[in-house]
């Protein structure tokens, strides 16, 4: 896309840019979801999903294969207000549109796994020569907190830090107060912490 086609888009309002991507104005969509979503993208894959491993431009092709594969409907019903009544642009629309996908992959995940299962190998959390700190990927996440020996350790973990439920609703699931949730997190990541510094993934 050219200077003058990105200038283009940027002119339009919300409206007209989302009658353009119905209109089936492919550049269009590309402007939206990249120059005007690109920049809140990189936060959520960045800072507010980091265990998915997943880079800005995989979620923007996630974002638009799932708008357009149910015939952008999600654009049809944009009126440019939120659920209160308030004003809402294109961009922060489409970002929630976006935040929803990741949680909901995040859950998928999260849902696959055994909680009554034993304990994983810890070998199969230590790949050989990894040596500098990086972000984990979801996969290696899950691994990592699946091999922690207390099934407590690895529940409170799972629902309070990876699936981001609040403290009072991790302690209504798991039966504690919300005073022991904290406890319960702040022990198991302590565990966590040594498992992967053993395995050198942070020094």
């Amino acid at each position: 896309m050219t200077a003058g086609e990105l200038q283009k888009y940027r002119s339009l309002g919300d409206g007209e840019l989302v009658e353009a991507i119905l209109q089936g104005d492919q550049a269009g969509a590309a402007a939206l979801l990249v120059d005007r979503c690109g920049p809140a993208f990189k936060h959520l894959v960045t800072n507010k999903y980091p265990m998915l491993g997943m880079e800005a431009g995989d979620l923007v092709g996630e974002v638009f294969l799932a708008l357009r594969g149910n015939d952008w409907r999600a654009l049809r019903d944009f009126r440019g207000r939120n659920a209160e009544g308030g004003t809402c642009r294109l961009e922060t629309y489409v970002t929630v549109i976006a935040a929803r996908l990741l949680w909901k992959k995040l859950d998928r995940a999260v849902k696959g796994l055994d909680w009554k299962a034993p304990p994983m190998d810890q070998e199969s959390v230590r790949p050989a020569g990894v040596r500098r700190a990086r972000t984990l990927t979801v996969d290696e996440m899950m691994d990592a907190v699946m091999a922690l020996e207390r099934e407590e350790d690895r529940r409170v973990l799972l629902l309070y830090k990876i699936q981001g439920r609040s403290a009072e609703e991790v302690a209504g699931l798991l039966g504690v107060s919300t005073a022991c949730v904290y406890t319960r997190c702040t022990r198991a990541l302590a565990r966590l912490r040594v498992l992967l510094n053993e395995d050198g993934r942070h020094e």
